[in-house]
């Protein structure tokens, strides 16, 4: 996750903060995983709790629609269902600015959604329409990515799963008394 939304700010360099949110399908919610601030190493951050359809990530997320916000009136609108905790632990990562300009992207892959990034910027100039595309065809390569690596997680946790069964079995089949089995 940290080489992703580190090379995300290189893609969109208005971005002053940059933030991951993942869908954690036993809790029912999205998970802020990591943001970023240019100058500053990426870091998983408190996880946020953000239901589907609660402010622009739950929105995002359960739109599956990527969407510029180019001005603080809309991006104040789009957050009106935020609750109270969610946004002031927002507001304690952006030492207390609100954005003046969000772009906010799904993280799909295949048929699935696995979750949002977010763009912001704090200062005079609004992202555009051509910072919207580019975080859209980054956020297809995230999302691949992502679905990727847990991917290969599974696959290691089920490889370990055998090995575990199969020395099992080894210790199953050598304690055996051969004159008792006959």
């Amino acid at each position: 996750l940290e080489d992703i939304i580190s090379n995300a700010q290189r893609v969109i360099p208005l971005s002053e903060q940059a933030i991951i949110s993942l869908y954690d399908e036993k809790k029912g919610h999205l998970v802020t995983r990591r943001r970023l601030i240019p100058g500053q190493k990426s870091h998983e951050t408190t996880p946020i709790a953000i239901r589907p359809g609660e402010g622009i990530t739950g929105r995002t997320f359960s739109t599956g629609e990527a969407r510029l916000y180019a001005t603080s009136q809309e991006i104040t609108e789009a957050r009106a269902n935020l609750r109270a905790e969610n946004l002031e632990q927002f507001l304690k990562t952006t030492r207390g600015r609100m954005p003046t300009s969000t772009i906010a992207v799904p993280l799909k892959s295949a048929d699935r959604t696995l979750g949002c990034m977010m763009f912001h910027s704090f200062g005079q100039r609004a992202f555009t329409p051509h910072d919207l595309e580019l975080a859209q065809a980054f956020a297809g390569h995230a999302a691949v990515a992502i679905s990727n690596a847990a991917l290969y997680d599974d696959l290691q946790r089920r490889s370990k799963d055998l090995t575990s069964l199969v020395e099992a079995s080894r210790i199953v089949t050598n304690s055996l008394d051969l004159d008792k089995v006959l």
